[in-house]
């Protein structure tokens, strides 16, 4: 739902302009979609075919990622109100979902989106 290299780019924003944001929030929305359209991003910036998918059952999700199950169930039922050009007011250079698979790497240091993708020359 949100490209989370966006979270770190909005604070300096606000923090420049005290007098603007004081107690005020900031959602940060820089794209919107469903989980195909996330998989055809990424199939489109890696070059190879994506199957759309959940990387686990929400059962699963609900006892060992509750954190992460309630935001989802809060997307899910459209409490977000912000849009994507609400944000880019702000921060007008946010990532895409096709951004942040090019920027994006695993845990292991490994990019997502290698610079040589098999089979392609």
């Amino acid at each position: 739902r949100t490209a989370t290299y966006n979270s770190g780019r909005a604070p300096p924003r606000q923090l420049l302009q005290p007098d603007v944001w004081l107690g005020r929030t900031m959602d940060v929305v820089s794209w919107k979609g469903t989980l195909a359209e996330m998989a055809l991003a990424l199939e489109k910036v890696g070059g190879v075919p994506v199957k759309a998918g959940l990387a686990m059952s929400l059962l699963a999700r609900r006892f060992f990622l509750n954190d992460l199950h309630q935001m989802c169930l809060y997307f899910d039922a459209g409490k977000v109100k912000a849009t994507v050009a609400q944000f880019k007011e702000e921060v007008p250079d946010a990532f895409s979902a096709e951004d942040w698979f090019r920027h994006a790497k695993y845990a292991n240091g490994q990019p997502i989106v290698p610079d040589v993708v098999p089979g392609v020359h």
